[in-house]
């Protein structure tokens, strides 16, 4: 009975410290990089793309976001593989929290792009918002703010969607939504790191 009560306890701990834990695995620079990179697709896309319609645009956004998510992935490996973002069985409960965002996006892809393309900008800035509030409690308080516009801008994409998307709609919701990001990592963590 008591060595019950006192794994529950140890539980409990372990719990509480898993969620006072700060994420060290994200950074300012590769978040800026992918706000950057976001920009950049925006400003090429009518020459790379034209005017193909909804479905070449999210298709080309999916391209523009495995080159992000290797940006921040290829840092993360390195910090893990340096130590810098502290022990392995902390850093991985983090890393499965957004694994649910990555696969709901990947999945609207699959369900929309033949249907609904248009949709699918909005949609995904709202995923990822949603993953930034699954993140907060790593992460700054400011983390929610920022999952908070990819909300409201992923609604508005939603709300103005067309047949022919504006590439600077999703640019700048994940230009300017990466950029407040990094200014909130670096704000939140580097700065204050000792």
């Amino acid at each position: 009975m008591q060595l019950e009560r006192a794994l529950s306890e140890i539980s409990e701990i372990h719990a509480q410290v898993l969620r006072s834990f700060v994420f060290r695995g994200y950074r300012a620079l590769p978040m800026a990089l992918t706000g950057l990179l976001a920009l950049a697709a925006a400003a090429l896309e009518p020459t790379l793309v034209g005017e193909a319609g909804a479905a070449a645009h999210a298709s080309y956004w999916v391209g523009t976001c495995l080159i992000a998510v290797g940006l921040v992935g290829g840092d993360l490996c390195f910090l893990l593989a340096t130590g810098r973002t502290g022990p392995l069985r902390r850093t991985l409960p983090v890393l499965l929290q957004f694994a649910p965002v990555l696969l709901a996006g990947a999945l609207l892809h699959l369900c929309l792009i033949g249907r609904a393309p248009e949709l699918l900008p909005g949609l995904w800035g709202m995923v990822y918002g949603l993953g930034l509030f699954c993140l907060r409690p790593h992460l700054p308080r400011a983390t929610g703010w920022v999952g908070l516009g990819f909300l409201a801008g992923g609604a508005a994409l939603i709300a103005a969607a067309g047949p022919t998307p504006s590439p600077w709609g999703m640019g700048l919701l994940f230009g300017l939504g990466q950029a407040a990001f990094a200014v909130t990592l670096h704000v939140g963590i580097e700065r204050r790191r000792p």
